[in-house]
C-alpha cells in the first residue's frame, strides 16, 4: 500500500510491514499524536522497539527529529527515524515495565517516601536538562513516567529500577502489555495536569509549566488525587476541571488526606509549583529537587560556634554586622527611598502553532507579508501584586502594524505584528523597542526586536523543476482562500515567453470552479510549429501537403487544430496540469459573469442602459486580485487597464478584421452510444482504446461565436440583447440551447474546417489533478 493510498484509518492496519527494510511492524497499539504506534521488531539486532509511524511528514519527522537530539539516561531514547515509501516514521528504544499510573494504582494510590525521591531525582534531572536545552515538556503526566524494568535474560538483574520520561515530542508510549496509553498533541490528553496559561489563547508553553504539572503528579502522589479531578468525560465534568485550575486555589491537603502525613515543608513547596501566576512558582526544576528533597533527607545542622571567652560585646557587634550586610544585600534602596530597586528578568516568545510558543534568543523575527506574528513578553523576578504596563512599540514603517492583545498573565504581554499587504517587498528594518513600565520603579524593561519582512512564496504547478515557471515582473499577489498566487505566471518555452492570467474560483450553478490559470493569448503558430517538430505523431488526421498552417511559424494564432491535438500539445507546453478550457472556465475567464453582476447592479438602482453603447466602459472590481476594470458589451469591446479587446481577467484577443471572438473549448463525453463509438474508432488508430484522450476528441465546444448544430448557419452571439425594458443579459444556458454548444466529430470534412479562424487558450489547473 503506497502512501497516496493510506488515511488516517489507514495508519492502523500496517502490521507485518517492514519500514526501511529493518523494521518489521508486529502488533499495532493505539493511536497518537500524529499518528500510530506499533510494537515493532528490529531485524538489524533481532530486538523489540516501538515504532511510531505518520502521514504528516513534514510535522511528523520534525518531531521525531527533536525528540532524537535529546539525550539523557531518564529520557525515553529516539534510535532512528525516517520514511518509507512516504510514511513517515521513528524508532525508539522498547521500554518494559509499568506507567507511573499504574504503580501509582497498586499501591494504594500513594508512592512510598523513597519512590518519591527517586521520581523527583531522576525524572526532575531529566526535565532540568530539557528545561537548560530550552525544550519543554508540555504533556507531563503519570501515563508518561515509566518505572523501566531492567533487561535481563536471566530472570535476575543487579541494575536497579529506574523512572524514565517519555514523550519529548512522541506523544506516545508503551507499557509492559504492549499498550500505548496517553494521546497528545492533538488537544485528546486530559487536562488535569494543564497549568493556567495553557488554557488561555494564545498559551505560552515555558518551563513554569512543566513546573506546574511535575506539581500536580507530587500533589496526587502524596494525597491520592489531582488537585482538581475531571469525574468523568462529560462536558460539565470538564469545565468545572477547567473553572477549578484557572480560579480555583488547591484544597490544602489535610482536606483531601487527613489520615496521611507529610514531611514539613512538602505542602508549601507543591502548592508553590500549582501557583496560578507562572512568576510565582519555583524558577527552576533544580529548585523543585533540591527543595523536596531537602524536606525528605534533611542535611545535618552544622554544630553551633563556641561562645566566645573573654571578649562577647565582641561577639554580639560581629552578629549585628553580618545581620545587617544580609539586609542591605537583600533591599537595595532608589536615591529617593521610595522603595527597592527589583532586578526584572524578560523573556520573549514567538507564536508557533495554535497553542505554543518558543523562545527568541537573539531578538530576530522574520515577518511573512500578508500575515501576523505573535510575540509574547515575561517578565519575571517581580514583586507579589506587580503588574507591568506594556507599551506599543513604534515602528520604521507603515508597512507593519503592531496591536498589543491582552495579557496571559500579569507579567506577560502579547503583542501583534502583522503585515497587510501580501506584496510588500522583502526587507530589513531598523531595530524596534518593545517597553513594559513597572509601576513605583525605573528604568522600564525593555526588549530589542530586528525584524525582517519577508515576501511569501506563491504558488507554482508541480511541473515548475523541468519548466521554466515564474512569476511576471508586473503581476502582484493575491490570496485565494487560504492560499497565494500570482496574478500573472510566465513560461519560458521555445525562446518565448507564455502569459498564463489568474482566474479564482468561484461558485456556478451550485458547482465549484476552482482557481485556475489560462494563457493570455491565444497559441501561436511558431510556438505549436515547435511542439510538431519535437512530436510529430500528434495527428489525429494526417493532414496533406499544405495544410499546416502552423508551419508560418509566425507569432499569428494557430488554426486548423482539433481538440485532442492541442490537449497534446497542451500536455506538452505545462504537464498533466494542462488542457483546453471548459466552457464554464471560459465563460468566467472571459467576464461573462461580471458582465451579468454589473448590469444587474445597475438594474437595481433603476439605472439600466436602453443601448448597448451605452453599457461601456462600467466599472466592476475583481475583489480576488485587487484590480479595477471595465466591462463592455462583450468580450471583443472588452476593456482593461485602458487597451481594447482584452477581458476584465487580462485575456488578450486577437481578431482578424470584421470577425467576432470564437475559440475552441473541450469538455469529456460520460456516455457513449454505439454511434459514437464507431465515429470515435474510425477516426482512432487501429487496436487504441478508448481512453481519456478518446473521448477527448469527441466534443468540443465554441465559445464567443456559435455555429447551429448543422454547421451551416453563423449566429452572431452576444452576452446581451435590447429589448423593450432595456439591456439584459443573455443567460449561459440560453447561448448553450442555440448557439454556443456544437457537436464537431474531429475529422477534416466535417469538423474544423482550413479556413476557419479558431484557436484555442492553454489552461493550467491549481489542484495538482490532470486534465
Amino acid at each position: 500500500m503506497s502512501i497516496g493510498e493510506l488515511n488516517a484509518d489507514g495508519l492502523e492496519s500496517l502490521s507485518g510491514r517492514t519500514l526501511d527494510g529493518r523494521y518489521r511492524l508486529v502488533k499495532y497499539v493505539d493511536r497518537g499524536g500524529f499518528g500510530a504506534v506499533y510494537l515493532g521488531l528490529d531485524g538489524k539486532f533481532n530486538q523489540p522497539v516501538a515504532v511510531k509511524v505518520g502521514l504528516s511528514y513534514r510535522d511528523f519527522m520534525k518531531e521525531a527529529k527533536l525528540a532524537a537530539e535529546v539525550r539523557h539516561d531518564h529520557i525515553v531514547q529516539v534510535t532512528d527515524y525516517g520514511h518509507d515509501n512516504g510514511l513517515a516514521f521513528m524508532v525508539m528504544e522498547f521500554l518494559n515495565g509499568d506507567s507511573l499510573e499504574k504503580l501509582f494504582l497498586k499501591q494504594d494510590r500513594r508512592l512510598s517516601p523513597e519512590q518519591l525521591c527517586q521520581l523527583v531525582r531522576e525524572v526532575g534531572d531529566a526535565l532540568a536538562q530539557a528545561h537548560a536545552d530550552h525544550l519543554v515538556h508540555r504533556d507531563l503526566k503519570p501515563r508518561n513516567i515509566m518505572l523501566k524494568e531492567p533487561p535481563t535474560k536471566s530472570g535476575t538483574s543487579s541494575f536497579p529500577k529506574k523512572f524514565v520520561l517519555l514523550d519529548f515530542g512522541i506523544a506516545a508510549k508503551l507499557d509492559a502489555e504492549g499498550t500505548q496509553r496517553n494521546r497528545t498533541k492533538d488537544g485528546a490528553g486530559t487536562v488535569e495536569y494543564m497549568a493556567p496559561e495553557l488554557l488561555q489563547t494564545p498559551s505560552v508553553a515555558t518551563p513554569q509549566s512543566d513546573i506546574y504539572a511535575f506539581g500536580v503528579i507530587l500533589y496526587q502522589m502524596l494525597v491520592g488525587r489531582v488537585p482538581f479531578p475531571q469525574a468523568d468525560s462529560s462536558f460539565m465534568a470538564m469545565a468545572e476541571c477547567l473553572n477549578g485550575i484557572a480560579r480555583l486555589p488547591p484544597p490544602r491537603f489535610a482536606e483531601v488526606a487527613p489520615d496521611r502525613s507529610f514531611p514539613p515543608g512538602i505542602e508549601a513547596l507543591v502548592l508553590q509549583c500549582l501557583e496560578k501566576n507562572p512568576s510565582r512558582r519555583p524558577q527552576t526544576m533544580e529548585e523543585v529537587c533540591e527543595r523536596f528533597l531537602a524536606c525528605y533527607e534533611p542535611k545535618p545542622e552544622p554544630p553551633a560556634p563556641p561562645p566566645s571567652s573573654g571578649r562577647p560585646w565582641l561577639w554580639m557587634t560581629t552578629a549585628l554586622l553580618l545581620i545587617g550586610l544580609s539586609v542591605a544585600g537583600a533591599f537595595a534602596w532608589k536615591d529617593n527611598q521610595s522603595g527597592p530597586v527589583i532586578d526584572p528578568v524578560a523573556s520573549l516568545f514567538i507564536r508557533q502553532g495554535d497553542d505554543s510558543f518558543i523562545e527568541v534568543k537573539d531578538g530576530l523575527l522574520e515577518l511573512l507579508a500578508g500575515s501576523d506574528t505573535t510575540l509574547a513578553l515575561r517578565i519575571d523576578g517581580l514583586p507579589s501584586g506587580t503588574i507591568p504596563v506594556f507599551e506599543t512599540p513604534e515602528l520604521p514603517t507603515e508597512a507593519v502594524r503592531a496591536e498589543l492583545l491582552n495579557g496571559l498573565t500579569a507579567a506577560v504581554g502579547h503583542l501583534k505584528l502583522s503585515v497587510p499587504d501580501l506584496n510588500t517587498r522583502s526587507m530589513d528594518l531598523p531595530q524596534v523597542t518593545w517597553r513594559a513600565s513597572i509601576p513605583g520603579y525605573s528604568p522600564p524593561v525593555e526588549v530589542e526586536l530586528k525584524l525582517r519582512i519577508r515576501e511569501p512564496e506563491p504558488w507554482l504547478p508541480q511541473a515548475k523543476e523541468d519548466r521554466s515557471f515564474q512569476m511576471a515582473s508586473d503581476a502582484k499577489l493575491c490570496r485565494v482562500g487560504n492560499r497565494i498566487f500570482a496574478t500573472v505566471l510566465e513560461l519560458r518555452a521555445a525562446d518565448r515567453s507564455v502569459r498564463f492570467r489568474l482566474i479564482p474560483g468561484r461558485e456556478i450553478d451550485d458547482r465549484r470552479i476552482d482557481t485556475f490559470y489560462i494563457s493570455e493569448r491565444l497559441i501561436s503558430n511558431d510556438l505549436f510549429a515547435r511542439f510538431a517538430d519535437e512530436q510529430p505523431d500528434f495527428e489525429v488526421e494526417r493532414r496533406g501537403f499544405g495544410e499546416h498552417p502552423w508551419r508560418s511559424a509566425d507569432e499569428a494564432p494557430v488554426t486548423d487544430v482539433l481538440a485532442i491535438e492541442a490537449q497534446r500539445f497542451a500536455w506538452w507546453l505545462v504537464g498533466p496540469q494542462g488542457g483546453l478550457p471548459t466552457a464554464t472556465e471560459w465563460d468566467i475567464a472571459s467576464g461573462y459573469y461580471e458582465f451579468v453582476q454589473t448590469l444587474n447592479a445597475l438594474a437595481e438602482r433603476g439605472e439600466r442602459p436602453k443601448t448597448l453603447g451605452g453599457f461601456l466602459k462600467q466599472p466592476v472590481t475583481l475583489q480576488d486580485i485587487a484590480a479595477k476594470v471595465w466591462i463592455g458589451l462583450d468580450p471583443a469591446d472588452c476593456i482593461f487597464e485602458g487597451q481594447q479587446q482584452r477581458s476584465p481577467y487580462g485575456l488578450q484577443y486577437d481578431l482578424k478584421s470584421g470577425m467576432r471572438l470564437t475559440e475552441l473549448t473541450a469538455t469529456v463525453l460520460h456516455d457513449l452510444d454505439l454511434g459514437t463509438e464507431r465515429n470515435l474508432r474510425s477516426i482512432l488508430p487501429a487496436g487504441a482504446a478508448l481512453d481519456k484522450e478518446a473521448l477527448l476528441l469527441y466534443q468540443a465546444r465554441l465559445r464567443g461565436y456559435g455555429r447551429t448544430a448543422d454547421l451551416q448557419t453563423e449566429t452572431p452571439f452576444l452576452w446581451a440583447e435590447e429589448s423593450k425594458q432595456g439591456v439584459v443579459a443573455r443567460s449561459v444556458k440560453s447561448f448553450n440551447d442555440t448557439c454556443g454548444s456544437v457537436t464537431l466529430l474531429p475529422s477534416p470534412e466535417i469538423g474544423i474546417a482550413s479556413d476557419s479562424y479558431i484557436g484555442f487558450r492553454i489552461v493550467l489547473l491549481t489542484d495538482n489533478t490532470s486534465r
